[in-house]
Protein backbone atom coordinates (compact mmCIF):
# COMPACT_ATOMS: atom_id res chain seq x y z
CA UNK A 1 0.00 0.00 0.00
CA UNK A 2 1.50 3.33 -0.98
CA UNK A 3 1.67 6.35 1.54
CA UNK A 4 -0.99 7.86 -0.03
CA UNK A 5 -3.56 5.43 0.09
CA UNK A 6 -2.52 5.28 3.63
CA UNK A 7 -2.57 9.25 3.87
CA UNK A 8 -5.74 8.85 2.29
CA UNK A 9 -7.07 6.01 4.66
CA UNK A 10 -6.47 8.12 7.72
CA UNK A 11 -7.75 11.38 6.22
CA UNK A 12 -11.08 9.64 5.58
CA UNK A 13 -11.34 7.64 9.07
CA UNK A 14 -10.80 10.79 10.91
CA UNK A 15 -13.01 13.30 8.93
CA UNK A 16 -15.61 14.91 11.31
CA UNK A 17 -19.49 14.10 9.88
CA UNK A 18 -20.46 17.28 12.03
CA UNK A 19 -23.39 16.12 13.02
CA UNK A 20 -22.66 13.59 15.91
CA UNK A 21 -23.82 13.63 19.61
CA UNK A 22 -20.89 14.17 22.02
CA UNK A 23 -21.64 12.93 25.73
CA UNK A 24 -21.97 14.39 28.00
CA UNK A 25 -24.08 17.72 27.15
CA UNK A 26 -22.79 20.79 28.96
CA UNK A 27 -24.99 23.42 30.63
CA UNK A 28 -26.01 26.23 28.76
CA UNK A 29 -28.34 28.81 30.17
CA UNK A 30 -31.44 28.12 32.75
CA UNK A 31 -32.33 24.35 31.65
CA UNK A 32 -30.91 24.22 28.28
CA UNK A 33 -27.84 21.70 27.49
CA UNK A 34 -25.62 21.37 24.29
CA UNK A 35 -26.67 19.10 21.96
CA UNK A 36 -31.04 19.30 22.62
CA UNK A 37 -32.17 19.39 19.08
CA UNK A 38 -34.45 22.15 18.16
CA UNK A 39 -37.62 20.11 18.72
CA UNK A 40 -36.98 19.39 22.16
CA UNK A 41 -35.88 23.46 22.76
CA UNK A 42 -39.08 24.22 21.33
CA UNK A 43 -41.11 22.33 23.40
CA UNK A 44 -39.58 23.07 26.62
CA UNK A 45 -39.82 26.85 25.04
CA UNK A 46 -43.89 25.85 24.36
CA UNK A 47 -44.49 24.45 28.05
CA UNK A 48 -42.98 27.39 29.77
CA UNK A 49 -46.34 29.75 27.64
CA UNK A 50 -43.06 31.02 25.69
CA UNK A 51 -43.02 32.08 22.22
CA UNK A 52 -40.00 32.59 19.67
CA UNK A 53 -38.98 34.22 16.36
CA UNK A 54 -36.33 32.56 14.03
CA UNK A 55 -33.93 35.46 13.64
CA UNK A 56 -31.62 32.91 11.08
CA UNK A 57 -32.22 29.54 9.53
CA UNK A 58 -29.66 29.32 6.68
CA UNK A 59 -28.43 25.74 4.87
CA UNK A 60 -26.41 24.66 1.89
CA UNK A 61 -27.90 24.03 -1.28
CA UNK A 62 -29.73 21.35 -2.34
CA UNK A 63 -26.95 18.84 -3.76
CA UNK A 64 -24.46 20.51 -2.47
CA UNK A 65 -21.78 17.88 -1.60
CA UNK A 66 -20.48 19.31 1.80
CA UNK A 67 -20.91 18.02 4.80
CA UNK A 68 -24.44 19.68 6.54
CA UNK A 69 -24.18 23.52 7.51
CA UNK A 70 -27.55 24.17 9.06
CA UNK A 71 -27.75 27.09 11.38
CA UNK A 72 -30.99 28.44 13.48
CA UNK A 73 -31.14 31.18 15.59
CA UNK A 74 -34.06 31.23 18.00
CA UNK A 75 -35.24 34.86 19.76
CA UNK A 76 -37.48 34.52 23.34
CA UNK A 77 -38.32 38.01 23.92
CA UNK A 78 -39.38 38.62 27.76
CA UNK A 79 -37.27 35.22 28.66
CA UNK A 80 -36.74 35.28 32.42
CA UNK A 81 -33.92 33.79 34.32
CA UNK A 82 -32.29 34.96 37.86
CA UNK A 83 -34.86 37.40 38.67
CA UNK A 84 -34.00 39.29 35.26
CA UNK A 85 -35.76 39.41 32.04
CA UNK A 86 -34.11 39.84 28.72
CA UNK A 87 -34.11 38.56 25.04
CA UNK A 88 -33.16 34.89 25.01
CA UNK A 89 -30.91 33.50 21.78
CA UNK A 90 -30.39 30.22 21.33
CA UNK A 91 -28.45 29.18 18.51
CA UNK A 92 -28.48 25.54 16.61
CA UNK A 93 -25.68 23.70 14.32
CA UNK A 94 -26.87 20.56 12.13
CA UNK A 95 -29.86 20.28 14.89
CA UNK A 96 -27.43 20.25 18.67
CA UNK A 97 -28.01 23.68 20.59
CA UNK A 98 -24.68 25.22 20.75
CA UNK A 99 -24.94 28.27 22.54
CA UNK A 100 -27.41 30.30 24.39
CA UNK A 101 -27.09 34.59 24.34
CA UNK A 102 -28.96 36.68 26.97
CA UNK A 103 -29.72 40.33 26.49
CA UNK A 104 -30.68 41.19 29.79
CA UNK A 105 -32.79 44.96 30.33
CA UNK A 106 -30.04 45.44 33.36
CA UNK A 107 -26.78 43.92 32.47
CA UNK A 108 -24.70 44.71 35.41
CA UNK A 109 -27.25 43.67 38.05
CA UNK A 110 -27.75 40.34 36.00
CA UNK A 111 -23.89 39.84 35.86
CA UNK A 112 -23.76 40.34 39.44
CA UNK A 113 -26.49 38.07 39.98
CA UNK A 114 -25.09 35.60 37.53
CA UNK A 115 -21.71 35.95 39.47
CA UNK A 116 -23.26 35.34 43.08
CA UNK A 117 -25.68 32.26 41.75
CA UNK A 118 -22.86 30.46 39.75
CA UNK A 119 -19.96 31.20 42.17
CA UNK A 120 -17.87 32.66 39.27
CA UNK A 121 -16.17 35.73 38.55
CA UNK A 122 -17.00 36.72 34.64
CA UNK A 123 -13.52 39.22 33.85
CA UNK A 124 -13.62 38.41 31.12
CA UNK A 125 -14.68 35.24 30.84
CA UNK A 126 -15.41 31.39 32.73
CA UNK A 127 -15.54 28.28 32.11
CA UNK A 128 -17.80 25.90 33.51
CA UNK A 129 -16.89 22.07 33.53
CA UNK A 130 -17.35 20.10 31.60
CA UNK A 131 -17.03 22.28 28.31
CA UNK A 132 -19.18 25.24 28.59
CA UNK A 133 -17.43 28.84 27.88
CA UNK A 134 -19.13 32.09 29.42
CA UNK A 135 -18.36 35.41 28.48
CA UNK A 136 -19.91 39.19 28.24
CA UNK A 137 -20.10 40.82 24.74
CA UNK A 138 -21.44 44.04 22.97
CA UNK A 139 -22.81 43.00 20.00
CA UNK A 140 -23.08 44.97 16.32
CA UNK A 141 -25.76 47.13 18.03
CA UNK A 142 -23.73 48.04 21.44
CA UNK A 143 -26.21 45.20 22.93
CA UNK A 144 -24.68 43.61 26.04
CA UNK A 145 -25.26 40.26 26.63
CA UNK A 146 -23.99 37.38 28.21
CA UNK A 147 -22.90 34.11 26.29
CA UNK A 148 -22.53 30.47 27.30
CA UNK A 149 -21.54 28.34 24.48
CA UNK A 150 -20.24 24.66 24.30
CA UNK A 151 -17.14 24.47 23.49
CA UNK A 152 -16.79 21.35 21.70
CA UNK A 153 -19.58 22.03 18.97
CA UNK A 154 -17.57 25.77 18.07
CA UNK A 155 -14.29 24.45 17.81
CA UNK A 156 -16.66 21.61 15.48
CA UNK A 157 -18.28 24.81 13.74
CA UNK A 158 -15.17 26.61 12.98
CA UNK A 159 -13.55 23.20 11.38
CA UNK A 160 -16.11 23.03 9.16
CA UNK A 161 -16.02 27.05 8.27
CA UNK A 162 -11.58 26.38 8.03
CA UNK A 163 -12.85 23.22 5.88
CA UNK A 164 -15.56 23.61 3.66
CA UNK A 165 -16.05 27.78 3.01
Amino acid sequence: MSVGCIVLLIAACSRTNFTSIQSPATPLIDTFHSYTSIADVQAALRSSGVTWATIEDSHLPPGDRRPPFDILAISVSHYPYLGHTGELQLHFFNNRLMSTWFFPDDPASFTAALEAAMKIRMRPEASVPPFTRIWTHKNYQDRIYVAWEDTRLAKEESSWIASYS
